[in-house]
């Protein structure tokens, strides 16, 4: 799942369902409930917010998904996440990729 703000929608594999601000959030920053159905049905065990940012939308269908496990990037205002993962301001996504996967395999393995 994607978040662009942006007008132009960048290209993206079929795979990936992208929440564009421009057509599917409502007034209040909202995703849709057509938006909303689509994502709560993908059937996952454990959902990862990369997402760096204060960003709403997609912290609210983080937050409405069942998943059983949420993993995501710590903030400092409210923990929402099952396992959150502390980066500097120097780390990249694949930085914080390696620190995510580093720990869920240390979980696994116990």
């Amino acid at each position: 799942c994607v978040f662009v703000a942006e007008k132009n929608l960048p290209e993206f594999p079929d795979s990936v369902r992208v929440i564009h601000a421009l057509t599917d959030l409502n007034l209040f920053n909202i995703p849709s409930k057509e938006v909303l159905k689509s994502f709560i049905e993908q059937k996952a065990d454990i959902l990862i917010d990369l997402t760096r940012t204060q960003n709403h939308p997609m912290k609210y269908l983080m937050l409405q998904h069942p998943c059983s496990y949420k993993v995501g990037i710590k903030d400092s205002e409210v923990d929402l996440y099952d396992l959150s993962i502390s980066v500097t301001s120097r780390d990249d996504l694949k930085q914080m990729c390696k620190h995510i996967l580093f720990y869920l395999q240390a979980i696994r393995s116990e």
